[in-house]
């Protein structure tokens, strides 16, 4: 990935916005991959996606990783302190997931953000996951011959298989609570986190232009231009 400039990441955050978190998740991706269009990286398992935001925020922000996270069982607000070199997971082997279970034969894949975003338009949570379900299942075949959808009972296996294929699409960190000593697994979702960071980073170098441009005058394009250890420098003249 060649080097960001901080227009490049202010554009980003500008246009997600007023956006859904798959779309803000595929903005940021793009981020990474500029020479690739966001409808090519929705095509990408959603762990695969996840994995290389992991890797744009710690080419942006570093390893260190520090949030806040309600405790569920005494409602503490605990610090939540991460290394984010430690948060990738061997990716699938493969896209192609098959299994058998109650005389069928299943064939899926994985899920991706297109299926994610069509997921999400379902009237509530169920139906979201019937509907993933619906759009990652290829196949379904009993004694030979194909079935035109994924028996209900079969739901929840294929769910597994899901999960198991792609664990970076949907992990974990286990939290321990200092207070209560209450400990649980906590989903950790890479999109919500980064783009939390990247629009604090923008409503702060957003300030700073302002405070230097009502100094000197400079257009905002030269600022941007600058590296962030000559904006400070200015910035401390400025406020004395």
């Amino acid at each position: 990935m060649e080097a960001l400039s901080a227009n490049d990441v202010l554009v980003a955050w500008e246009m997600g916005l007023h956006a859904g978190p798959v779309q803000r998740g595929l903005q940021l991706l793009c981020l990474r991959f500029p020479e690739r269009s966001a409808g090519q990286l929705a095509q990408l398992p959603i762990g695969q996606r996840d994995a290389e935001l992991i890797n744009l925020r710690l080419a942006l922000f570093g390893t260190q990783m520090q949030g806040k996270l309600g405790c569920p069982n005494c409602g503490e607000l605990l610090e939540l302190n991460l290394d984010g070199s430690e948060l990738r997971r061997l990716g699938p082997a493969n896209n192609d997931i098959v299994f058998e279970a109650a005389g069928h034969s299943v064939r899926l894949r994985l899920p991706n953000s297109i299926d994610v975003a069509e997921a999400a338009l379902q009237p509530d949570l169920e139906a979201g996951r019937r509907k993933l379900l619906e759009r990652c299942t290829v196949s379904v075949s009993q004694g030979g011959d194909a079935v035109s959808e994924l028996p209900p009972e079969l739901a929840e296996a294929a769910v597994m298989r899901l999960a198991e294929a792609d664990p970076q699409a949907d992990l974990k960190v286990r939290v321990s609570c200092a207070v209560c000593g209450h400990g649980w697994e906590a989903v950790f979702d890479i999109v919500s986190f980064l783009w939390n960071e990247i629009e604090a980073w923008a409503v702060r170098l957003l300030r700073e232009v302002h405070t230097l441009a009502s100094a000197y005058g400079w257009p905002e394009r030269d600022i941007l231009a600058m590296s962030a250890a000559r904006r400070q420098m200015y910035l401390e003249m400025v406020r004395g």
